[in-house]
């Protein structure tokens, strides 16, 4: 993994992935358990993945194991049960895992696409997932002249 991660929540216990198991109706990928017992709720560094074919996203938090099946309910008519979210990014889209077949594949669910368009596979298993992070380094982004027609700034961050 090529990123810090804070503010872990404790580790699920095995009674709690229990109840979410039972609760989705599917056993959870092994693969992120195992993340998920170091990493539980925590919040990476400022980072930045690909997402084909030519956008790219963040990870804001990942989601605490417990409030996996409140996130997965509005999702999940769309993406079937096996699918389910594992972190959000700052843009409210998800990043999701695939427990169909226990393969651990990476989707990344845009909620500004249609029904239908809105899953995009990221990575064959989290492992490679967790290996595209990167952190971000604004010093990457360069603008041409002329780039930024208008900005917009909120007078509340003009208050003294």
């Amino acid at each position: 993994m090529n990123i810090n991660i804070r503010d872990s929540r404790t580790a699920p216990t095995k009674a709690e992935i229990l109840a979410v198991e039972n609760v989705l109706g599917i056993k959870i990928n092994e693969e992120y358990l195992k993340f998920n017992q170091r990493y539980n709720g925590g919040v990476p560094e400022s980072n930045i993945f690909k997402v084909p074919p030519n956008n790219e996203s963040d990870i804001a938090e990942f989601l605490e194991l417990k409030s996996i099946p409140q996130d997965a309910y509005p999702i999940k008519d769309e993406v079937g049960k096996y699918i389910i979210p594992i972190a959000f990014d700052s843009c409210g889209n998800y990043i999701c895992i695939s427990n169909e077949r226990n393969d651990g594949e990476i989707y990344f669910w845009d909620h500004e696409l249609p029904e239908g368009e809105a899953l995009t596979k990221l990575a064959p298993s989290f492992a490679d997932f967790l290996d595209m992070v990167r952190p971000f380094d604004d010093s990457q982004i360069t603008l041409e002249p002329g780039q930024v027609k208008s900005v917009w700034v909120s007078p509340e961050l003009l208050k003294k």
